[in-house]
């Protein structure tokens, strides 16, 4: 698991890097057009070319199938004329800001020690997930749960975490870099045995994950993202030696990368 979990950070991070500087130097080499663009109030963002406007509906020319599509003005948010933007997809718009969010999270962490020459995990897993609002392109909050487990077959050391999670948007593109903040406390699991016969019962703690990733919309409702972070924790566990019950304290900060699928409405 310790080598699986290296290569799923290295291979999320590569990626990253490569869709930073992708995303950022894409602008500057590509043909720029007029287009037309409207915001229609389910979330979707149309660009193409406006061809006729009425009192009360708009004829839109999709570039893409080369369709007409006409609009009731009670549907539209707003339309601006005669934008000019990149020619791709990657530049196209989605609209973030002011809708529910719900995404599932799995991720791979890095191994390492918990406690001084007592315990080492073999085996870090997430899974997760977040329910919030997003208030602006910038700002969002929503409330995340889960599982982190700790430890192979034989140590197992589950925590529950209950916290919350701010994240935001640094374009409004459908595929675009945000950052993650996620902190909160943990609960603990019933109690596993040790290697050595002993019962252990985690306690709970906090934890504070910090990251930074990449979002692909497929259009205003459905989406994937990439991430990677560092995650730091504190807790504490009941351990039961020979007949006697003591409370050890339990310090982790890991590498974290992780994938998740979200909705929004």
């Amino acid at each position: 698991m310790t080598e699986l979990s290296l290569f799923f950070i290295r291979l999320i991070s590569v990626f990253l890097v490569i869709a930073t500087v992708g995303q950022v130097g894409f602008g500057q080499k590509n043909p720029h057009l007029p287009i037309d663009r409207v915001y229609l109030k389910n979330g979707s963002i149309l660009e193409g070319s406006i061809i006729q406007l009425t009192e009360d509906s708009l004829l839109y020319l999709n570039p893409y199938s080369n369709l007409n599509v006409r609009f009731s003005l009670d549907a539209i948010e707003r339309y601006e004329i005669g934008l000019v933007t990149e020619k791709s997809f990657l530049t196209r718009r989605v609209k973030r800001e002011r809708r529910f969010y719900f995404a599932a999270n799995l991720a791979a962490i890095t191994s390492g020690e918990m406690e001084a020459r007592r315990y080492y995990s073999e085996q870090y897993s997430e899974l997760s997930f977040v329910f919030g609002y997003q208030f602006h392109q910038f700002f969002g909050m929503g409330l995340h749960s889960g599982r982190y487990k700790l430890g192979g077959e034989e140590e197992d050391f589950k925590l529950f975490p209950i916290g919350i999670e701010f994240r935001g948007y640094l374009t409004d593109h459908v595929f675009t870099p945000f950052y993650l903040i996620k902190g909160g406390f943990t609960s603990g699991s019933i109690y596993r045995s040790d290697p050595e016969g002993n019962a252990r019962l985690p306690k709970g703690g906090y934890y504070f994950n910090p990251g930074f990733g990449f979002q692909w919309n497929f259009g205003p409702a459905f989406n994937i993202s990439m991430d990677i972070g560092m995650l730091f924790g504190h807790g504490f566990y009941y351990t039961n030696r020979s007949w006697i019950l003591s409370e050890r304290e339990v310090n982790y900060k890991r590498w974290k990368g992780g994938f998740s699928i979200g909705f929004s409405f």
